[in-house]
């Protein structure tokens, strides 16, 4: 839908793309959570997450600093742009899509040792609360507050919206960083403790 973007030619067009987009991106989110579960023994899944955010905050950062240099310095059309931006997501999900296992067992280049170490396969289904997530307050304000992030300065210089756009993106990089060294180290220290005061409980 990136590419899609492109070729749009009223508002109407816009929408329904952007609309498209956002549902299809609503997913991504949760899949690659499952996919971390299902790929990770338990101990690395808290600093693979926050690797995850840190590297999708660092394109919302970047990308808009090569758009702009591709309007300004190579003069492209926008909707050059779109194709060009699109078609590097394109590429990546069809090599994703030809590497990628939903079960680790599947994949060649896992053996033996590594299935070990991963948690069994589970199938379980749960319902989704929707009403519940939709009436939450915190939820609902987080989203207000991407949207909002999201929206920018439409009618500001372009140079302008690239980098203004960038600065509250590149303060969560740090934080992504440091909680996913943070929690990882404070985690591993929790379960540390609790085989500690097992074994305690053994010995009396």
């Amino acid at each position: 839908f990136t590419a899609a973007t492109g070729l749009v030619w009223n508002l109407s067009s816009l929408i329904i793309t952007q609309t498209l987009f956002g549902m299809g991106e609503a997913g991504c989110f949760p899949n690659l959570t499952r996919i971390l579960q299902t790929w990770l023994p338990k101990k690395d899944r808290e600093r693979a997450q926050s690797i995850l955010w840190l590297a999708t905050r660092w394109g919302g950062a970047l990308t808009p600093i090569l758009v702009m240099y591709m309007l300004r310095y190579l003069e492209l059309p926008w909707r050059w742009v779109f194709a060009i931006v699109g078609s590097i997501g394109l590429f990546w999900a069809a090599a994703f899509y030809r590497w990628f296992r939903d079960n680790p067992a599947d994949h060649p280049s896992v053996n033996a040792a590594e299935l070990a170490m991963l948690p069994p396969e589970t199938s379980h289904v749960h319902s989704f609360p929707l009403g519940t997530l939709v009436s939450n307050r915190s939820v609902v304000l987080l989203c207000l507050s991407a949207a909002l992030l999201r929206s920018g300065a439409r009618r500001a210089p372009l140079h302008s919206v690239a980098w203004n756009r960038d600065v509250p993106v590149a303060g969560e990089h740090a934080g992504h960083t440091l909680i996913g060294v943070k929690c990882g180290g404070q985690l591993e220290m929790g379960r540390r403790a609790a085989q500690l005061r097992a074994g305690i409980r053994a010995d009396l």
